[in-house]
Parts: C-alpha cells; sequence; structure tokens
C-alpha cells in the first residue's frame, strides 16, 4: 500500500507511517491511500514522454510539463558573445583575418573577409534574437 501526497508531489509507503519515519504531527494531512489503479498507473512508473507527475483533486495525475521560460537578455548576450568568438564558426575569425590582411597591404582580401565577417555577425543575431520585453 502506498499513500500520495499533494503537497510532498509524491509517493509514502504505507510502512513509514507507524514505523517511526512519520508522527502524528508531521503525516502529511493531504495523504490519500492510492487504489490499485493509480498505484500500477503512477508509483515507481516513468512519466511519459512531455509529462510530469502532478496532482489533479488531491490524487496523483501525469500533468504537462511546463513549457520553458524565455531567456533573458543576459542569457542571449551570453550565447551571442560565444558564437561571435567560436573559432570554426564565429563572426571574430573573419574579422581577425580582415585585420591581418590589411596590415600586409591586401586591402581586396581584408574587405572580402570583413564581409563574411559582418555577415556571420548577422546570421548569429538573428539566431540569438532579443527576447521580448
Amino acid at each position: 500500500m502506498t499513500y500520495f501526497s499533494e503537497s510532498l508531489g509524491g509517493f509514502i509507503p504505507a510502512a513509514w507511517k507507524n514505523d517511526g519515519t512519520y508522527t502524528t504531527e508531521t503525516w502529511p494531512a493531504d495523504a490519500v491511500l492510492l487504489t490499485d489503479e493509480e498505484s500500477d498507473r503512477y508509483w515507481r512508473q516513468p512519466a511519459p514522454v512531455g509529462k510530469k507527475l502532478g496532482s489533479s483533486g488531491g490524487r496523483p495525475a501525469w500533468v504537462d510539463i511546463p513549457p520553458p521560460s524565455p531567456p533573458t537578455r543576459a542569457q542571449v548576450e551570453a550565447q551571442r558573445l560565444r558564437a561571435y568568438a567560436d573559432p570554426l564558426i564565429g563572426s571574430d575569425r573573419y574579422f581577425a583575418e580582415a585585420q591581418r590582411e590589411g596590415l600586409i597591404g591586401n586591402a581586396e582580401a581584408a574587405e572580402v573577409a570583413k564581409a563574411l565577417g559582418l555577415a556571420r555577425f548577422a546570421e548569429i543575431q538573428a539566431e540569438h534574437p532579443w527576447p521580448a520585453e
């Protein structure tokens, strides 16, 4: 036999009610004894995809996992900075190449690298848009 407590968000083996794990004062007031059907469906069972254990009317139930909260402006800025600096696909490598080409006098190659850098910079900003305020 197993109990379910909505306030604890989980299950309590029946033995814990009398073995000293819980006292009369600490036993959850909302603990309900599971039916055999509820026990088979929820006790020690993995949640279906996209669901988590919750409750409905004080009884166990599979409820939808809420969507993740949108990223903050600081999180987006951190994602962008990491993307700009990525040595393989970031925009910074193009700007470094443009500067290097400019220093050795190859203006045409510098402009090409700069244009590639600006294009990648814009792509990164599109991949990591600012959150709506």
